[in-house]
C-alpha cells in the first residue's frame, strides 16, 4: 500500500483539476454504450443500452453521488422516495402494499394511479437539470465535472 500513496496522491490531485477547469482528460471521457438484450430478441426496444464508463469516473462519481445525497436532504421533501438513504423504492412498495392491505381488512375502497417512466432520465435535458442543481446549490466544482462528461 505504501508504493500507491504516491499514485493515489497524483489522482486526487488530477480529480480536484478536472473539478476547478470542468475538463476530463479524452481517456477518462471516453465512454462505450453495448446494447444489451432485456429478454428475447433484438429489435430496439428489447435492448437496453449500458453505460460503460472509466474505474476512475466511476470512483469520482461514487464519492460525489453521497456528497449530492447529503446535500439532496437539505432541501427534498419529507415524503419523496427514492434515490434517498432510508427512503428508498422498496420502502415506497411496501408502504403501497400495507396500505392495499389494511384497506382489504377493513374492506374499505381504494384507488390510485401508477405511471411508469420509461427511459424518463434520459429525455430531461441535462441543462435543466445542471440548472436546477445550481439553483439549490449543488457544490459547483463537481459539477463542474459532471457537467463535462454530458459534453
Amino acid at each position: 500500500m505504501q508504493c500507491a500513496r504516491p499514485l493515489l496522491h497524483m489522482l486526487a490531485q488530477l480529480l480536484n483539476w478536472v473539478e476547478s477547469h470542468g475538463v476530463w482528460p479524452e481517456q477518462l471521457a471516453t465512454g462505450y454504450i453495448p446494447l444489451i438484450p432485456k429478454g428475447e430478441g433484438s429489435e430496439p426496444l428489447q435492448l437496453r443500452p449500458l453505460s460503460v464508463l472509466s474505474a476512475i469516473y466511476g470512483a469520482w462519481s461514487g464519492i460525489r453521488l453521497r456528497d449530492c445525497l447529503i446535500w439532496q436532504e437539505k432541501w427534498v421533501h419529507r415524503n419523496a422516495f427514492a434515490f434517498r438513504p432510508q427512503k428508498s423504492a422498496l420502502d415506497t412498495a411496501t408502504l403501497l402494499a400495507a396500505l392495499i392491505e389494511r384497506a382489504h381488512l377493513l374492506k374499505q375502497a381504494l384507488s390510485g394511479a401508477g405511471t411508469d417512466y420509461v427511459k424518463c432520465f434520459d429525455l430531461i435535458p441535462q441543462q435543466i437539470s445542471f440548472r436546477m442543481a445550481r439553483e439549490f446549490g449543488l457544490d459547483p466544482k463537481p459539477q463542474a465535472a459532471l457537467e463535462a462528461m454530458y459534453q
